[in-house]
Protein backbone atom coordinates (compact mmCIF):
# COMPACT_ATOMS: atom_id res chain seq x y z
CA UNK A 1 0.00 0.00 0.00
CA UNK A 2 1.24 3.50 -1.01
CA UNK A 3 2.06 6.53 1.24
CA UNK A 4 -1.00 8.50 -0.33
CA UNK A 5 -3.21 5.35 0.30
CA UNK A 6 -1.96 5.12 4.15
CA UNK A 7 -2.70 8.51 4.56
CA UNK A 8 -5.82 8.43 3.06
CA UNK A 9 -6.88 5.42 4.82
CA UNK A 10 -5.87 6.76 8.34
CA UNK A 11 -7.98 9.94 7.50
CA UNK A 12 -10.94 8.43 6.61
CA UNK A 13 -11.12 5.62 9.83
CA UNK A 14 -10.34 8.70 12.08
CA UNK A 15 -13.88 9.98 11.24
CA UNK A 16 -15.16 6.31 12.72
CA UNK A 17 -15.16 6.11 15.92
CA UNK A 18 -12.57 3.44 17.68
CA UNK A 19 -15.80 0.23 18.31
CA UNK A 20 -17.36 1.30 14.85
CA UNK A 21 -13.66 1.26 13.28
CA UNK A 22 -12.94 -2.43 14.73
CA UNK A 23 -16.71 -3.67 13.88
CA UNK A 24 -16.26 -1.92 10.13
CA UNK A 25 -13.00 -4.46 9.65
CA UNK A 26 -15.05 -7.34 10.98
CA UNK A 27 -17.56 -6.10 8.29
CA UNK A 28 -15.69 -6.37 5.40
CA UNK A 29 -13.62 -9.05 6.40
CA UNK A 30 -16.37 -10.84 6.10
CA UNK A 31 -18.08 -10.31 2.51
CA UNK A 32 -15.41 -12.86 0.76
CA UNK A 33 -15.75 -10.67 -2.60
CA UNK A 34 -15.47 -6.96 -2.68
CA UNK A 35 -15.66 -5.17 -6.51
CA UNK A 36 -14.67 -1.64 -6.54
CA UNK A 37 -16.44 -0.17 -9.91
CA UNK A 38 -15.03 2.87 -10.99
CA UNK A 39 -13.93 5.31 -13.93
CA UNK A 40 -15.48 8.05 -15.74
CA UNK A 41 -19.04 7.06 -17.48
CA UNK A 42 -21.12 4.27 -16.99
CA UNK A 43 -20.27 2.75 -13.50
CA UNK A 44 -23.58 2.43 -12.63
CA UNK A 45 -25.11 0.30 -15.71
CA UNK A 46 -22.01 -1.77 -15.13
CA UNK A 47 -22.75 -1.80 -11.56
CA UNK A 48 -25.92 -3.30 -12.05
CA UNK A 49 -24.91 -5.56 -14.93
CA UNK A 50 -22.17 -7.64 -12.69
CA UNK A 51 -25.20 -7.72 -9.82
CA UNK A 52 -27.47 -9.34 -12.26
CA UNK A 53 -25.03 -11.71 -13.52
CA UNK A 54 -24.11 -13.15 -10.63
CA UNK A 55 -27.32 -13.11 -9.15
CA UNK A 56 -28.78 -15.14 -11.72
CA UNK A 57 -25.96 -17.86 -10.30
CA UNK A 58 -27.35 -17.87 -7.04
CA UNK A 59 -24.56 -15.90 -5.72
CA UNK A 60 -25.82 -13.95 -2.66
CA UNK A 61 -25.20 -10.41 -4.40
CA UNK A 62 -25.68 -6.43 -2.89
CA UNK A 63 -24.63 -3.41 -4.47
CA UNK A 64 -24.41 0.05 -4.58
CA UNK A 65 -24.55 2.83 -6.75
CA UNK A 66 -24.35 6.24 -7.02
CA UNK A 67 -26.00 8.57 -8.99
CA UNK A 68 -28.22 11.26 -8.39
CA UNK A 69 -29.99 8.97 -5.51
CA UNK A 70 -27.51 6.22 -4.22
CA UNK A 71 -29.54 2.84 -4.65
CA UNK A 72 -28.60 -0.10 -2.52
CA UNK A 73 -29.63 -3.27 -4.20
CA UNK A 74 -29.91 -6.65 -1.81
CA UNK A 75 -29.74 -10.10 -2.81
CA UNK A 76 -33.68 -10.12 -4.23
CA UNK A 77 -33.48 -7.48 -6.43
CA UNK A 78 -34.86 -5.53 -3.75
CA UNK A 79 -33.82 -1.52 -3.97
CA UNK A 80 -33.59 0.83 -1.12
CA UNK A 81 -32.63 4.80 -1.88
CA UNK A 82 -29.93 6.05 0.35
CA UNK A 83 -29.78 8.96 1.86
CA UNK A 84 -26.92 11.61 1.79
CA UNK A 85 -24.09 11.29 4.32
CA UNK A 86 -21.78 14.33 5.16
CA UNK A 87 -19.11 12.20 4.41
CA UNK A 88 -18.27 8.92 1.40
CA UNK A 89 -16.24 7.05 4.50
CA UNK A 90 -19.68 6.61 6.56
CA UNK A 91 -21.84 5.48 3.48
CA UNK A 92 -19.04 2.87 2.76
CA UNK A 93 -19.63 1.75 6.64
CA UNK A 94 -23.32 1.53 6.35
CA UNK A 95 -23.21 -0.44 3.15
CA UNK A 96 -20.91 -2.83 4.19
CA UNK A 97 -23.04 -3.18 7.23
CA UNK A 98 -26.39 -3.72 5.53
CA UNK A 99 -24.81 -6.37 3.24
CA UNK A 100 -23.40 -8.44 5.92
CA UNK A 101 -26.57 -8.25 7.22
CA UNK A 102 -28.01 -9.68 4.08
CA UNK A 103 -25.66 -12.47 4.34
CA UNK A 104 -23.78 -11.22 1.29
CA UNK A 105 -21.11 -13.39 -1.03
CA UNK A 106 -20.01 -10.47 -3.10
CA UNK A 107 -20.44 -6.78 -2.65
CA UNK A 108 -20.33 -4.08 -5.77
CA UNK A 109 -19.53 -1.07 -5.07
CA UNK A 110 -19.54 2.05 -7.01
CA UNK A 111 -17.13 4.91 -6.91
CA UNK A 112 -18.44 8.22 -5.69
CA UNK A 113 -16.61 10.02 -8.18
CA UNK A 114 -13.82 10.00 -10.19
CA UNK A 115 -12.96 13.47 -10.30
CA UNK A 116 -12.42 13.53 -6.46
CA UNK A 117 -8.96 11.14 -6.04
CA UNK A 118 -8.99 11.92 -2.38
CA UNK A 119 -12.37 10.15 -1.94
CA UNK A 120 -11.72 7.61 -3.58
CA UNK A 121 -9.10 6.77 -1.84
CA UNK A 122 -11.10 6.85 1.10
CA UNK A 123 -13.72 4.06 -0.67
CA UNK A 124 -10.51 1.98 -1.46
CA UNK A 125 -9.33 2.09 2.43
CA UNK A 126 -12.10 1.39 3.69
CA UNK A 127 -13.94 -1.27 1.13
CA UNK A 128 -10.47 -2.86 0.30
CA UNK A 129 -10.98 -3.82 -3.05
CA UNK A 130 -10.54 -7.98 -4.30
CA UNK A 131 -12.03 -6.63 -7.18
CA UNK A 132 -11.39 -3.38 -9.20
CA UNK A 133 -13.59 -2.62 -12.59
CA UNK A 134 -12.56 -0.03 -14.18
CA UNK A 135 -15.78 1.82 -16.63
CA UNK A 136 -14.48 3.73 -19.22
CA UNK A 137 -10.99 3.93 -20.84
CA UNK A 138 -8.03 6.38 -20.02
CA UNK A 139 -10.18 6.19 -16.28
CA UNK A 140 -8.55 7.81 -13.73
CA UNK A 141 -8.90 5.70 -10.87
CA UNK A 142 -5.85 5.44 -8.53
CA UNK A 143 -5.31 2.29 -7.18
CA UNK A 144 -4.24 1.98 -2.74
CA UNK A 145 -3.40 -1.47 -3.36
CA UNK A 146 -0.60 -3.13 -5.60
CA UNK A 147 -1.93 -5.21 -8.15
CA UNK A 148 -0.93 -8.79 -6.48
CA UNK A 149 -3.55 -8.19 -4.03
CA UNK A 150 -6.42 -6.71 -6.06
CA UNK A 151 -7.53 -8.13 -9.90
CA UNK A 152 -8.12 -4.92 -12.15
CA UNK A 153 -10.62 -5.56 -15.08
CA UNK A 154 -11.36 -3.67 -17.63
CA UNK A 155 -13.04 -3.78 -21.09
CA UNK A 156 -10.35 -4.56 -23.63
CA UNK A 157 -11.31 -4.65 -27.28
CA UNK A 158 -11.07 -8.20 -28.18
CA UNK A 159 -13.49 -8.95 -25.51
CA UNK A 160 -15.82 -5.93 -26.74
CA UNK A 161 -15.75 -7.56 -29.91
CA UNK A 162 -17.31 -10.78 -28.53
CA UNK A 163 -20.86 -9.22 -27.82
CA UNK A 164 -22.58 -9.96 -30.43
CA UNK A 165 -25.40 -7.86 -31.80
CA UNK A 166 -27.95 -10.13 -30.82
CA UNK A 167 -26.81 -10.00 -27.04
CA UNK A 168 -27.37 -6.65 -27.26
CA UNK A 169 -30.86 -7.05 -28.83
CA UNK A 170 -32.03 -8.85 -26.31
CA UNK A 171 -31.86 -5.56 -23.98
CA UNK A 172 -34.85 -4.08 -23.23
CA UNK A 173 -33.32 -0.17 -23.53
CA UNK A 174 -29.75 0.81 -25.28
CA UNK A 175 -26.70 -0.62 -23.44
CA UNK A 176 -22.87 -0.13 -24.66
CA UNK A 177 -20.57 -3.43 -25.13
CA UNK A 178 -18.66 -1.88 -23.61
CA UNK A 179 -20.59 -2.46 -19.99
CA UNK A 180 -21.81 -5.54 -21.17
CA UNK A 181 -18.02 -7.01 -22.13
CA UNK A 182 -17.01 -5.53 -18.52
CA UNK A 183 -19.63 -6.87 -16.21
CA UNK A 184 -19.25 -10.46 -18.43
CA UNK A 185 -15.38 -10.21 -17.21
CA UNK A 186 -16.02 -9.91 -13.73
CA UNK A 187 -18.69 -12.51 -13.33
CA UNK A 188 -16.08 -14.64 -15.48
CA UNK A 189 -13.85 -14.06 -13.04
CA UNK A 190 -15.98 -14.91 -10.53
CA UNK A 191 -16.68 -18.51 -12.05
CA UNK A 192 -20.12 -17.44 -13.49
CA UNK A 193 -20.74 -19.12 -16.99
CA UNK A 194 -21.63 -15.74 -20.05
CA UNK A 195 -24.84 -17.62 -20.90
CA UNK A 196 -26.07 -18.00 -16.98
CA UNK A 197 -24.81 -14.08 -16.38
CA UNK A 198 -26.13 -12.83 -19.76
CA UNK A 199 -30.15 -14.01 -19.01
CA UNK A 200 -29.63 -12.49 -15.71
CA UNK A 201 -28.71 -9.07 -17.51
CA UNK A 202 -31.40 -9.22 -19.78
CA UNK A 203 -34.18 -9.69 -17.10
CA UNK A 204 -32.75 -7.03 -14.93
CA UNK A 205 -34.21 -3.80 -13.87
CA UNK A 206 -32.23 -1.14 -16.10
CA UNK A 207 -31.24 2.03 -13.90
CA UNK A 208 -33.38 5.08 -14.64
CA UNK A 209 -32.63 7.56 -17.01
CA UNK A 210 -31.32 4.64 -19.92
CA UNK A 211 -31.77 5.04 -23.32
CA UNK A 212 -35.28 2.82 -24.03
CA UNK A 213 -36.62 1.52 -27.43
CA UNK A 214 -40.26 0.94 -27.94
CA UNK A 215 -41.22 -1.14 -31.44
CA UNK A 216 -44.79 0.04 -32.69
CA UNK A 217 -45.90 -2.27 -35.67
CA UNK A 218 -49.12 -0.47 -37.38
CA UNK A 219 -50.81 -1.95 -40.24
CA UNK A 220 -48.31 -0.85 -42.92
CA UNK A 221 -45.73 0.52 -40.96
CA UNK A 222 -42.89 -0.64 -38.54
CA UNK A 223 -41.29 1.94 -35.96
CA UNK A 224 -38.91 1.37 -33.71
CA UNK A 225 -38.81 4.39 -31.34
CA UNK A 226 -35.60 5.19 -29.43
CA UNK A 227 -36.42 7.71 -26.15
CA UNK A 228 -32.97 10.17 -26.60
CA UNK A 229 -34.47 12.53 -25.17
CA UNK A 230 -32.71 14.78 -21.78
CA UNK A 231 -28.83 13.51 -22.67
CA UNK A 232 -27.73 16.65 -21.77
CA UNK A 233 -24.19 15.83 -23.78
CA UNK A 234 -24.32 15.74 -27.93
CA UNK A 235 -21.40 13.50 -27.99
CA UNK A 236 -22.97 11.14 -25.82
CA UNK A 237 -26.49 11.78 -28.05
CA UNK A 238 -24.09 11.11 -31.23
CA UNK A 239 -23.02 7.49 -29.84
CA UNK A 240 -26.60 6.61 -28.83
CA UNK A 241 -27.48 7.48 -32.61
CA UNK A 242 -24.46 5.52 -34.44
CA UNK A 243 -25.33 2.86 -31.78
CA UNK A 244 -28.75 2.13 -32.85
CA UNK A 245 -28.51 2.54 -36.11
CA UNK A 246 -26.02 -0.77 -35.98
CA UNK A 247 -29.07 -2.40 -33.78
CA UNK A 248 -31.39 -1.51 -36.88
CA UNK A 249 -29.68 -1.78 -39.85
CA UNK A 250 -32.88 -3.67 -41.83
CA UNK A 251 -34.62 -0.40 -42.16
CA UNK A 252 -36.21 1.48 -45.00
CA UNK A 253 -35.61 5.31 -43.34
CA UNK A 254 -33.56 6.78 -40.39
CA UNK A 255 -35.45 9.39 -38.81
CA UNK A 256 -34.30 11.97 -36.02
CA UNK A 257 -36.70 14.18 -33.95
CA UNK A 258 -35.26 16.90 -32.68
CA UNK A 259 -37.39 18.68 -29.34
CA UNK A 260 -36.58 22.37 -29.14
CA UNK A 261 -36.82 24.73 -25.94
CA UNK A 262 -37.02 28.52 -26.19
CA UNK A 263 -35.04 28.48 -23.33
CA UNK A 264 -31.90 26.12 -24.73
CA UNK A 265 -31.87 27.71 -28.09
CA UNK A 266 -28.40 27.46 -28.11
CA UNK A 267 -28.20 23.81 -27.39
CA UNK A 268 -30.71 23.47 -30.78
CA UNK A 269 -28.01 24.98 -32.75
CA UNK A 270 -25.19 22.48 -30.93
CA UNK A 271 -27.39 19.62 -31.51
CA UNK A 272 -26.95 21.07 -35.47
CA UNK A 273 -23.52 21.34 -35.31
CA UNK A 274 -23.31 17.89 -34.46
CA UNK A 275 -25.63 16.23 -36.02
CA UNK A 276 -23.57 16.72 -39.58
CA UNK A 277 -20.76 15.09 -38.22
CA UNK A 278 -23.15 11.74 -37.42
CA UNK A 279 -24.51 8.92 -40.15
CA UNK A 280 -27.05 11.36 -41.95
CA UNK A 281 -31.04 10.86 -40.78
CA UNK A 282 -33.09 10.74 -43.85
CA UNK A 283 -35.54 13.39 -42.67
CA UNK A 284 -35.38 15.70 -38.85
CA UNK A 285 -38.40 16.65 -37.54
CA UNK A 286 -38.04 19.06 -35.30
CA UNK A 287 -40.90 20.04 -32.68
CA UNK A 288 -41.28 22.23 -29.99
CA UNK A 289 -40.20 26.17 -29.63
CA UNK A 290 -37.11 27.57 -31.22
CA UNK A 291 -37.39 25.15 -33.74
CA UNK A 292 -35.99 27.77 -36.19
CA UNK A 293 -32.74 27.86 -34.29
CA UNK A 294 -32.24 24.21 -34.99
CA UNK A 295 -33.06 24.18 -38.72
CA UNK A 296 -31.51 27.72 -39.90
CA UNK A 297 -28.20 26.15 -38.53
CA UNK A 298 -28.62 23.08 -39.81
CA UNK A 299 -29.19 24.37 -43.34
CA UNK A 300 -26.01 26.31 -43.00
CA UNK A 301 -23.98 23.44 -41.82
CA UNK A 302 -25.50 21.43 -45.39
CA UNK A 303 -28.47 20.05 -44.21
CA UNK A 304 -30.91 19.91 -46.92
CA UNK A 305 -34.17 22.09 -46.23
CA UNK A 306 -36.29 19.71 -47.36
CA UNK A 307 -35.30 17.20 -44.87
CA UNK A 308 -36.37 19.12 -42.51
CA UNK A 309 -40.41 19.37 -41.12
CA UNK A 310 -40.86 22.05 -38.29
CA UNK A 311 -43.95 21.53 -35.67
CA UNK A 312 -43.16 25.27 -34.05
CA UNK A 313 -45.35 25.57 -31.02
CA UNK A 314 -47.07 22.53 -30.53
CA UNK A 315 -49.06 21.37 -28.16
CA UNK A 316 -49.84 18.32 -27.27
CA UNK A 317 -52.72 17.74 -29.12
CA UNK A 318 -50.18 17.97 -32.43
CA UNK A 319 -48.71 14.49 -30.88
CA UNK A 320 -50.87 12.45 -33.92
CA UNK A 321 -49.95 15.02 -35.98
CA UNK A 322 -46.30 14.46 -35.48
CA UNK A 323 -46.98 10.48 -35.10
CA UNK A 324 -48.91 10.77 -38.79
CA UNK A 325 -46.03 12.22 -40.46
CA UNK A 326 -43.17 10.01 -38.79
CA UNK A 327 -45.74 7.06 -40.32
CA UNK A 328 -45.46 8.89 -43.69
CA UNK A 329 -42.10 9.35 -44.02
CA UNK A 330 -41.01 5.98 -42.89
CA UNK A 331 -41.13 3.52 -45.90
CA UNK A 332 -42.88 1.03 -43.91
CA UNK A 333 -39.87 0.56 -41.91
CA UNK A 334 -38.28 3.45 -39.76
CA UNK A 335 -35.82 4.28 -36.65
CA UNK A 336 -37.02 7.24 -34.82
CA UNK A 337 -35.12 8.69 -32.21
CA UNK A 338 -35.95 11.68 -30.06
CA UNK A 339 -33.11 14.09 -29.04
CA UNK A 340 -32.89 17.36 -26.99
CA UNK A 341 -35.34 18.44 -24.39
CA UNK A 342 -38.04 16.12 -23.46
CA UNK A 343 -40.30 18.78 -21.91
CA UNK A 344 -43.57 19.04 -23.51
CA UNK A 345 -43.93 17.61 -26.47
CA UNK A 346 -40.87 15.31 -26.16
CA UNK A 347 -42.47 14.01 -22.90
CA UNK A 348 -46.02 13.30 -25.51
CA UNK A 349 -44.27 11.38 -28.24
CA UNK A 350 -42.54 8.75 -25.61
CA UNK A 351 -45.99 8.07 -23.75
CA UNK A 352 -47.27 7.71 -27.06
CA UNK A 353 -45.23 5.57 -28.72
CA UNK A 354 -44.89 3.48 -24.73
CA UNK A 355 -48.78 2.91 -24.83
CA UNK A 356 -48.77 2.72 -29.13
CA UNK A 357 -50.78 -0.26 -30.49
CA UNK A 358 -50.21 1.03 -34.28
CA UNK A 359 -53.32 3.66 -33.97
CA UNK A 360 -53.18 6.01 -37.35
CA UNK A 361 -55.56 9.05 -38.13
CA UNK A 362 -56.21 11.20 -41.03
CA UNK A 363 -54.49 14.85 -40.27
CA UNK A 364 -53.63 17.39 -42.19
CA UNK A 365 -49.49 17.02 -43.75
CA UNK A 366 -47.65 19.96 -42.33
CA UNK A 367 -45.48 22.30 -44.90
CA UNK A 368 -41.80 21.23 -45.49
CA UNK A 369 -39.51 23.60 -44.11
CA UNK A 370 -37.76 26.45 -45.90
CA UNK A 371 -35.98 29.78 -45.14
CA UNK A 372 -39.53 32.28 -45.91
CA UNK A 373 -40.80 29.56 -43.19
Amino acid sequence: MDENALVAGRVALARLRFPEFVLHGRNVRSIPVRVHVCGTSGKSRVTRLIAAGLRNCGIRTCAKTSGAVGKMIFPDGFEYSLGRSRHECLTVARVVRAAVSANTQVLIYESVSSASPMRAKWETALLRPTHRAIASEGAKCEPTLNSQQVNTLTANDDNVANITWDELDRFSYVERPENVALALDVCQALGVQRKIALQGMWAAAPCAGVVTIYHVKGNQTRIAFVNGFATDDCELTGNIWETVLLRNRIVNRRIAIINCCNNFARKSRQLAESCVSWTPADHYVVTGTATQAFADRAIELGISAEKITRFEGCSAGSIMQITKRIDQLSGGSAIVMGMGSIAGIGRGLVDFYRRSNGISTQVTKPTVYSRAA
